[in-house]
């Protein structure tokens, strides 16, 4: 396979498996795109390549955050559900994060006023077709496109973390 081919694999599947030859080169080329390779750890234990930024080629990250990607309301306050519940140390890094269930999320998304069939939607179409979440079974896991964030943009998040939504037992949820 080209390593262009390797390159648009990457970014259409947001995570994918190389071997061999297949990693330098790819680097090589990524690296003179602003991009590096990141060697991340699967949910299943595989062990996959991302595509992400290279420290000053990242997004801009502006006063109100990140927006690479633009997602409708219900799916960006489900992925913040997901990012609360998943990213549970700031100290560390977001991804791989700790898995959560697809209830605890629901029941998060809509405690703050989401219709459930939204926040399933969302977790079954965009946010997966996005790379920011992975579903396994009932488990949801972060996705890859969240190992491909810039260290600026995790440090953004950072400032940020205590605002994510997660699950307050106390409050029934």
């Amino acid at each position: 396979m080209t390593t262009a081919v390797q390159l648009a694999r990457l970014r259409a599947q947001h995570a994918a498996i190389l071997s061999g030859g297949d990693i330098d080169r790819v680097a090589r080329v990524a690296l003179q795109l602003g991009r590096r390779l990141r060697d991340v750890e699967q949910p299943d234990n595989s062990r996959a390549f991302v595509l992400a930024w290279t420290d000053g080629y990242e997004p801009a990250v502006g006063d109100d955050g990140i927006s690479p990607r633009r997602l409708s309301p219900i799916p960006t306050l489900t992925f913040a559900c997901c990012l609360g519940l998943c990213w549970t140390d700031p100290s560390a890094p977001p991804y791989p994060g700790t898995p959560t269930t697809a209830v605890d999320i629901i029941q998060t998304a809509t405690a703050l006023g989401a219709d459930d069939r939204h926040v399933k939607g969302a977790l079954r179409s965009e946010l997966r077709a996005a790379g920011l979440i992975q579903l396994r079974h009932t488990e949801v896991y972060l996705g890859p496109a969240v190992a491909a964030w810039a260290p600026g943009q995790i440090e953004s998040l950072r400032r940020f973390h205590g605002s994510l939504p997660t699950a307050r037992k106390e409050h029934g949820v």
